[in-house]
């Protein structure tokens, strides 16, 4: 397929290729794969020509969605009032409004702004964080909530990090560059590929020189996606990187 990785046409088709191999050595009368992943991983958005060639047949997410059988998107519950019938129908369906849909699916750099209407969608959902926060807190829970966003692709992801870092969402709370991780898969496919016993006693050392009074020496690419990893696996988890 033009324009992807051949490792990532490779990975994609792992499975595919231990049921042909089974088929050669034992035979398969039939095979039924219910796939999550139908499409190449070009980072590009998805259409019906970028299926594989042995796809009979596609159920898309927002069918699914529509349909009560996956986990539906959070809806904000918390907009004070202030808006209007038709902009609750602009949040509902986000990534189909027309100020949002081609700014959200184009290359750019981590300065350029979010859509008016995702910054608005966030200060909401930031609320309802501010909400639930305070209702661990009174729980007793040690740790506060976490927001999580997937992105549809890495610029996109940088520039959320970007509002965030710069408080472009009026939410102070949820504006610490700090506590944002920023997880790209190369980074973490760098951190997967060390052997577990060297990624706990890197990070160690890691941790403890960033203890020290000295300013601590900058990090290699090896070193903070092993950080990184050990970060995301203690998220929650009191006394621990995460």
């Amino acid at each position: 397929m033009k324009g992807i990785k051949k490792e990532d046409i490779e990975e994609s088709t792992i499975w595919v290729g231990g049921l042909d191999r089974i088929h050669k050595a034992r035979g398969i009368l039939n095979a039924y794969d219910f796939s999550a992943t139908p499409f190449a991983p070009s980072g590009k958005k998805s259409t019906e020509e970028a299926l594989f060639n042995w796809i009979v047949s596609d159920f898309g997410l927002n069918d699914a969605i529509e349909s009560g059988l996956v986990k539906t998107p959070r809806v904000v519950i918390r907009d004070d009032g202030k808006f209007t019938k038709d902009y609750k129908s602009r949040l509902y369906h986000i990534y189909n409004d027309p100020d949002v849909k081609d700014d959200l699916n184009r290359k750019a750099e981590d300065h350029e702004p979010l859509p008016d209407l995702v910054i608005n969608g966030y200060y909401l959902l930031g609320k309802d964080w501010l909400e639930t926060a305070v209702e661990w807190e009174k729980a007793g829970f040690p740790t506060p909530p976490v927001m999580i966003t997937v992105a549809n692709r890495t610029e996109t992801a940088g520039r959320i990090k970007y509002t965030f870092d710069h408080k472009k969402v009026r939410i102070d709370e949820l504006c610490v560059p700090e506590k944002i991780l920023h997880i790209d898969s190369k980074v973490l496919e760098m951190a997967e590929a060390q052997e577990e016993a060297a990624i706990i006693e890197n990070t160690e050392a890691v941790e403890e020189e960033s203890n020290e009074e000295e300013p601590a020496k900058k990090l290699s690419k090896k070193e903070q996606a092993e950080l990184l990893r050990r970060t995301v696996d203690t998220v929650g988890q009191t006394g621990k990187a995460g």
